[in-house]
């Protein structure tokens, strides 16, 4: 699967757990996935950093997931992945 663009959805911090979360929502070369994601770090942070700890949180789950754990599906990201948009 090729992941082909990634967006952050409902972002928010939540202060009694002091984490960021977000939902993921990647499209890839197969259809769209959403992905529920979550990075502990410092309220005020660069959103920089909190949308790339998120995204990392979120190509987690993906690579636990059966068929990419097995190695039986590989993951690739497309060169313009990197830069994340905020719904």
């Amino acid at each position: 699967m090729k992941i082909l663009n990634v967006k952050l959805a409902d972002q928010k911090f939540l202060p009694e757990t002091g984490a960021h979360r977000a939902t993921i929502v990647m499209k890839t070369d197969e259809g769209q996935l959403f992905l529920d994601a979550k990075a502990t770090l410092p309220n005020g942070i660069c959103q920089n950093e909190v949308s790339s700890a998120l995204v990392k949180d979120a190509l987690r789950q993906l690579n636990r997931m059966p068929e990419y754990r097995s190695g039986r599906k590989r993951v690739t990201l497309d060169d313009d992945v990197l830069r994340v948009e905020t719904l």
